[in-house]
């Protein structure tokens, strides 16, 4: 179970720890996790230990500005080992393995697991059809020869398409 089921954890929680699987809060500077046994929240030491933990985000993560992804949410990662993008699921966050922060992720097709300190969001269909667009109405003015962006992005809105040669 890699993805945080958000709807599981106790009253509070404000993160989660894939290595261990337990929720956890912070509030006042105090660390506490969820001892399901006892239906309680225990007091946690050394919070130092838990920086790795996972934020619980409550808007959807749009791209590195957003900060970390959140655990679960599935990203474009880099491999280091083939230098290649991958579709990924973000497993956990550490400060562990480099300076910089990096997410731990299992790649979809082939559930290997890799570190990465390079990953974006995926676009959404609405993302792709303004960039397709975009670049429309761009390759009409620069084949129109044309300053005027209104006029072409009304040719394209209207269904006119650049025919190649």
């Amino acid at each position: 179970m890699s993805k945080v089921d958000w709807s599981l954890a106790p009253q509070g929680a404000t993160h989660w720890n894939y290595g261990n699987f337990l929720f956890y809060k912070f509030e006042d500077g105090k660390g506490h996790f969820w001892h399901s046994g006892d239906d309680e929240w225990c007091a946690a030491s050394c919070i130092d230990e838990y920086k790795h933990l996972t934020e619980r985000q409550n808007k959807p993560w749009s791209g590195p500005e957003d900060g970390l992804p959140p655990v679960g949410s599935i990203v474009i990662a880099r491999r280091s080992d083939t230098n290649k993008w991958h579709e990924s699921e973000v497993l956990r966050h550490s400060t562990e393995y480099q300076r910089s922060c990096v997410c731990a992720f299992m790649e979809v097709k082939s559930n290997m697991m890799f570190w990465s300190n390079e990953y974006k969001a995926i676009k959404t269909l609405e993302q792709v059809s303004a960039d397709t667009r975009e670049t429309a109405i761009r390759e009409l003015m620069d084949v129109a020869d044309v300053d005027c962006r209104v006029t072409a992005a009304r040719l394209v809105d209207a269904g006119f398409k650049r025919e190649c040669v």
